[in-house]
């Protein structure tokens, strides 16, 4: 792989994110302003990420018929016709047209992010995997940070910029894409469901280890905006109390090659170790800001040393096919938990659940992520 792939490639992931982390901070003028109930507000926020989910098979199979660079160009199209339905759903005050421009906006990122993924796991070679799916991850979350200051600054402002900067974006993906990226393409062989088998133990772990981080992430994540508003904390500090947790997982992303030659089940181990003391904590303090501050800064440190952790260890222990397969369907595993995430803390905050449900998922996280772990093992004994 050519270094000038590098400015395509990272930018792609930063759509996703700038559609989702961006519009919480917005979340209640939004809602006033369309008179939008709190489920459809959250609605608002998942269904972008939804919509992503479901166009990922979409582009993994383009890219195959046409090449990677098509595909990835043709995805960021969509996200500029979404960004200008939106437009025009703003100035009409148009709710539904609102929704339709969510959705094709997030069929565009999610299909642009996960061909970022897909090139990098199947073209890159040997360490420069790892680097590549560390740096990707940078780049995801430095637009982690950004999304809630840009956010915020847009609630000085007007949120209706929103949907025009979206636009921008996507044109200079589009610009650095075709400058940029190889025109390539990979053989599409068939897949039994044999090989799929052969991998599962280590798929269902490494996605598992990716759900749990994002999950509770972007779960508290979205708690922590409904706390603070709750505070009366002003959009600035609101702002930069959402970024630091994404800060702390940029720096953990940038320092990869760190923990690369550590253990791998001593690192799952430190990773769900310090989830569940997170959710350990938020038991007795849920309601405090600073404690949930903190809590917020482990998760987001953890999530930026287990995201590439688990796309690098994929790209290792498969091959071919299933390899890309496998990696393209992380990506649709990862943009499910990010959309489910406010859904669930959403209904587990007017339960007042939102400690216990935390809990109950890395505890249930950890307990297949070591049987799967334990089977893998077997596995590749018996194989041997």
């Amino acid at each position: 792989m050519k270094k000038n792939d590098y400015s395509g490639l990272f930018l792609l992931p930063t759509l996703i994110v700038l559609g989702n982390s961006m519009y919480v901070p917005l979340l209640p003028v939004i809602q006033q302003t369309y008179a939008f109930t709190q489920t459809e507000s959250t609605w608002f926020l998942s269904t972008f990420t939804l919509a992503g989910v479901v166009a990922i098979p979409f582009a993994q199979q383009l890219a195959r018929r046409t090449n990677i660079r098509k595909a990835m160009v043709i995805s960021c199209f969509l996200v500029m016709v979404g960004s200008l339905v939106n437009v025009w759903a703003q100035m009409n005050e148009a709710a539904t047209l609102l929704f339709a421009g969510r959705i094709v906006s997030g069929m565009g990122a999610g299909g642009a992010t996960s061909l970022a993924y897909t090139y990098a796991g199947a073209f890159a070679k040997g360490n420069e995997k790892l680097v590549l799916f560390g740096r990707l991850e940078l780049s995801n979350g430095i637009a982690k940070v950004s999304s809630p200051l840009i956010g915020s600054l847009l609630l000085y402002l007007s949120w209706t910029l929103s949907p025009y900067l979206f636009l921008l974006l996507a044109v200079g993906s589009i610009f650095f894409v075709w400058r940029n990226i190889a025109p390539l393409k990979w053989e599409n062989p068939k897949v039994g469901q044999r090989s799929f088998r052969r991998y599962f133990f280590v798929a269902a772990s490494e996605y598992m280890l990716s759900l749990v981080h994002l999950f509770l992430l972007y779960g508290l994540f979205f708690y922590a905006s409904y706390l603070f508003s709750l505070f009366g904390f002003s959009p600035a500090v609101r702002g930069v109390l959402l970024a630091l947790p994404f800060l702390a997982m940029v720096l953990c992303s940038a320092n990869i090659r760190f923990v690369a030659n550590v253990g791998q089940t001593a690192i799952r181990g430190v990773l769900l170790s310090l989830l569940l003391c997170c959710t350990l904590l938020l038991l007795f303090f849920s309601e405090q800001a600073i404690v949930l501050c903190i809590v917020l800064l482990i998760c987001g440190g953890c999530t930026g040393v287990a995201l590439p952790l688990a796309s690098n260890a994929l790209g290792e222990k498969t091959a071919g096919a299933v390899r890309e397969r496998l990696i393209a369907y992380l990506s649709m595993a990862r943009f499910l938990s990010i959309a489910a995430a406010p859904l669930f803390y959403q209904m587990w905050i007017g339960n007042g659940m939102v400690a216990l449900g935390s809990l109950v998922a890395v505890l249930a996280a950890s307990l297949i992520i070591g049987i799967c772990r334990h089977r893998e093992k077997n596995q590749h004994i018996t194989q041997i």
